[in-house]
């Protein structure tokens, strides 16, 4: 006849071995044992430029935007929306232009800044359309690049 071990068995090796390990673990030493290290890319990381909220309007995710702004990210699998082409942006501005009675409202920060990314590309249409949002009071003259302003 075989005979059922009892609680007051002693403990296995391994399970006295992990007990000790957490009684002797300080909080660092726990806090150690759980972090995880990512390894670094093998090509340069791309840090997104811009906003957090451009780069949600552009379609990254919150993880997506965190690992780069680390550095640990060099590309992301994240379905980008079109929004970086000059004529996507104009088209933006004019129809919100249009739609808030031509400067009645002030621009979203987001297209703004998607404004003035084009125009730090050098962009011609945006910089056209730059002067009219300047000319309707909604862009301040002083955002745009120094040797892009037109003397009044």
């Amino acid at each position: 006849m075989k005979r059922k071990p009892t609680a007051e068995a002693a403990p296995t090796d391994s399970t006295a071995k992990s007990a000790q390990l957490r009684r002797s673990a300080g909080p660092d030493e726990k806090a150690l044992a759980f972090q995880t290290v990512l390894p670094r890319p093998t090509v340069p990381p791309r840090i997104l430029s811009g906003s957090d909220a451009l780069q949600d309007v552009l379609g990254h995710s919150p993880t997506c935007i965190a690992l780069s702004r680390q550095g640990a990210i060099s590309s992301c699998d994240c379905r980008i929306r079109p929004l970086e082409d000059p004529a996507v942006v104009i088209g933006m501005i004019v129809r919100f232009v249009r739609m808030t009675g031509h400067g009645r409202s002030p621009l979203p920060s987001t297209i703004v800044e998607l404004l003035f990314r084009q125009l730090q590309d050098g962009d011609p249409a945006c910089l056209v359309i730059a002067f009219w949002l300047v000319d309707l009071g909604l862009l301040e003259a002083r955002i745009l690049p120094s040797s892009r302003r037109r003397d009044r």
